[in-house]
């Protein structure tokens, strides 16, 4: 037997060293692996964005930038005017997640081929770059290759961020991804995209800095009398917690008090404008809607109270009920179903309530808002005159098995009328499978019972 030299010994900070090597050269390897394969995939996934025909459109609005930086419809007087709400589509972007990336950009082209909308509203989480379910960091991959589709189908979009479409551990942030849409306007031409980040406080002074990234206004303008019919609101409700900045809590963050502000500012400035335009001081508050990812408090304040009341939401639809929140606001339930997880929250909103609600309430302009988030919540409720609704998601990738179940799968139709207001019988929760050209072997195969039931 040859004994070993105790010299010949290797010393643990020395085997240390070795694996340590030895995991980032595998690291490096599957990095550069990952990285060559994303480049032949995104190649692939935006080659495939961009084969869809262009929506037909008869007689398509035009919007037109403001020298004040407002987007504006100009509709004619007996026109009624289409917003179509996507929210949580969920392209991954990487090679993981390419083939349920299709079925998403498949489900958006086939949803406005068929509604020919004259605006679409992401409410964020268009892009989903977990590396574990998408193989890739890489979040402007996914904002790549639906831009590109949205332009070749030319329907106009704007997007309100979610928590999602920038990750801490995301190769770019929300300022990146809103220059990447933004000077890209000789490619983009149909996002409409904006940041209004100055409005002027009750001390009469100017504010130059809005929390959030996005935060907009869009008019819709009637032809004849010049006058603002209504507008549509995106406020970035941002993501994490401070003290969760990588969502791992699943503590969200809310809409901030400069936010609320400029809210108060851009409606009350429409307001003075057409009663100047009109000569009428007396002019009625024009309508708006309010588009964010995260919901506000006071959803979870609905739920609650609906749940503590045992409302049947199949029997009850469309009923007046006599329900009042801890907080004080009358709740009324007309369509669509809460579907998350029985077990938990319900309803995934911040912790904090915001005064956002409270100051909708008090201009009376805003008659709904239209957020994501909660993928198996699409519901519509009305607290205190203004309708809150979960729209119809589109994600195949983020919660498990999700690409098998439908009932929540679509997009929000919102019809305004031909004098910009908003009937809630004109907002429909819209299926994919029922209400659209679905793939019939995808429709064959999908699960139509709640998914914490299937």
């Amino acid at each position: 037997m040859v004994r070993r030299h105790r010299a010949d010994k290797q010393t643990w900070w020395k085997v240390t060293l070795k694996v340590i090597a030895g995991v980032l050269v595998f690291i490096g390897a599957f990095y550069c692996f990952s990285g060559i394969i994303n480049l032949c995939v995104n190649s692939a996934r935006n080659k495939f964005a961009t084969s869809f025909a262009a929506v037909g459109y008869e007689a398509q609005l035009t919007p037109t930038l403001d020298a004040e930086g407002y987007y504006t419809f100009t509709v004619p007087s007996d026109r009624e005017f289409k917003v179509v709400q996507l929210t949580d589509v969920h392209i991954g972007g990487g090679y993981w997640s390419y083939q349920k990336d299709k079925k998403a950009l498949t489900a958006v082209a086939t949803m406005l081929t068929a509604e020919k909308p004259d605006l679409v509203v992401v409410t964020g989480d268009l892009a989903y770059p977990v590396p574990f379910q998408a193989g890739t960091f890489d979040n402007k991959a996914s904002a790549r290759s639906f831009a590109k589709m949205m332009e070749k189908l030319g329907v106009y979009w704007t997007i309100g961020f979610g928590n999602h479409d920038t990750e801490a551990y995301s190769y770019y942030d929300r300022e990146d991804i809103y220059k990447f849409y933004t000077d890209s306007k000789n490619e983009f031409k149909h996002c409409l995209l904006t940041d209004r980040n100055t409005y002027v406080n009750a001390d009469n002074a100017t504010v130059t800095a809005v929390d959030g990234v996005g935060n907009q206004v869009i008019k819709i303008v009637d032809a004849t009398s010049h006058l603002v019919e209504h507008a549509v609101i995106v406020i970035d409700s941002h993501a994490y917690g401070a003290d969760d900045p990588w969502g791992v809590k699943w503590g969200y963050d809310y809409i901030k008090q400069n936010q609320i502000d400029w809210y108060a500012y851009e409606i009350n400035k429409i307001h003075e404008y057409n009663k100047t335009t009109s000569g009428n001081v007396d002019y009625p508050m024009f309508t708006s809607t309010a588009y964010f990812h995260i919901p506000l408090y006071e959803m979870r304040d609905a739920f609650k109270v609906m749940k503590d009341n045992s409302v049947n939401l199949a029997a009850n639809a469309g009923e007046t009920l006599d329900l009042t929140t801890e907080n004080g606001n009358q709740v009324t339930y007309f369509k669509g179903t809460f579907g998350e997880d029985p077990a938990k929250k319900m309803v995934y909103c911040s912790e904090t309530r915001v005064g956002l609600f409270a100051k909708m309430v008090e201009l009376g302009s805003t008659k709904a808002v239209f957020n994501g988030h909660d993928h198996l919540n699409n519901v519509c409720v009305e607290v205190d005159g203004i309708d809150l609704v979960y729209g119809m998601s589109i994600d195949y990738l983020a919660y498990a098995r999700i690409q098998k179940y439908g009932n929540q799968r679509g997009c929000t139709v919102i019809t305004l009328d031909d004098d910009g207001t908003l009937n809630k019988d004109r907002i429909n929760l819209s299926n994919y499978y029922d209400n659209y050209d679905a793939p019939a072997k995808e429709k064959e195969k999908i699960i139509r019972t709640p998914y914490y039931a299937g």
